[in-house]
């Protein structure tokens, strides 16, 4: 088609006229090809925007529940340890009032409450090494949480 309008009949102009008509529809086509796009990507992104912030709230509930079951280990570990220096006091309490009797009785006592306290050590060393290990379980577990907390931070 010749750009001197000028010169162009009307058959020429009725193309001309055509051929914008038919690249006005193709850029129309387009835009609405690039805005449904758009419209798409923003739609996926509010949707990972909400899988983040429902994975988040899932695991402040996890810490929150490991957080209360620790708490609640370490105070059944403190009650027991409380329980066993109780037993311990009496114990020696019972020994002590226990010198005062026969010698022979006071050798088989003595053994017996040996063996008590021997017991009691025992047990108290193993409830103190379950204490620690909770210790440590509820640190490694809070520093992985924070790690979490923290890879759906960067995520976001």
């Amino acid at each position: 088609i010749d750009l001197d309008f000028g010169m162009l009949n009307s058959e020429d102009l009725q193309a001309r006229h055509e051929e914008l008509e038919r690249k006005a529809e193709e850029l129309r086509t387009k835009e609405a090809e690039r805005e449904a796009l758009m419209e798409k990507s923003i739609m996926e992104q509010k949707l990972a925007k909400e899988a983040l912030e429902r994975e988040r709230e899932e695991l402040r509930q996890q810490r929150e529940e490991m957080l209360r079951a620790a708490e609640a280990a370490t105070k059944g570990c403190e009650e027991r340890s409380l329980e066993l220096r109780e037993q311990e006091a009496h114990l020696r309490k019972e020994t002590e009032d226990m010198t005062a009797s026969k010698t022979s009785e006071r050798a088989l006592v003595a053994e017996e409450m040996e063996k008590a306290f021997e017991e009691l050590n025992l047990r108290k060393a193993e409830l103190q090494e379950e204490l620690r290990l909770l210790e440590e379980s509820r640190l490694a577990q809070a520093g992985e949480l924070r790690e979490a907390e923290a890879l759906v931070a960067e995520e976001m």
